[in-house]
């Protein structure tokens, strides 16, 4: 219906514009901040399958840079897990980035993937 892509409509305009502020957030130094604008996208609608990966690896971004070593290394794995040009990137970003076990599989009849996959990096 008209007024349920209206609705829409405004959810991701609102989550872009949050998304740009992040980014503004994170371009200044602002950590915690930018991490929490991230989360605050992440929670939304307008995260698909395609663009996932790419907030998850910016909110392990941002917690790297705070020291919150196991928080970031948690929202990497969730990066990994999307596969395709993020991995690529994480690899070049985080050359020591390394898988510590097997990966577990999410068991689910909407989204299919990797749900953990312990990593570390030295």
């Amino acid at each position: 219906t008209r007024a349920k892509a209206k609705t829409e409509a405004k959810a991701e305009a609102k989550a872009e514009a949050r998304f740009t502020q992040a980014e503004a957030l994170y371009k200044k130094g602002a950590w915690s901040k930018a991490a929490a604008a991230y989360l605050e996208v992440w929670e939304t609608s307008v995260v698909t399958a395609e663009n996932r990966g790419s907030v998850a690896f910016n909110v392990g971004q941002c917690y790297r840079h705070d020291e919150h070593f196991g928080k970031a290394i948690t929202w990497y794995e969730l990066a990994l897990k999307s596969g395709g040009a993020l991995v690529d990137e994480i690899r070049r970003r985080l050359p020591n980035l390394r898988s510590t076990g097997e990966p577990s599989y999410l068991e689910s009849n909407f989204i299919n993937g990797i749900k953990r996959l312990p990593c570390s990096w030295a």
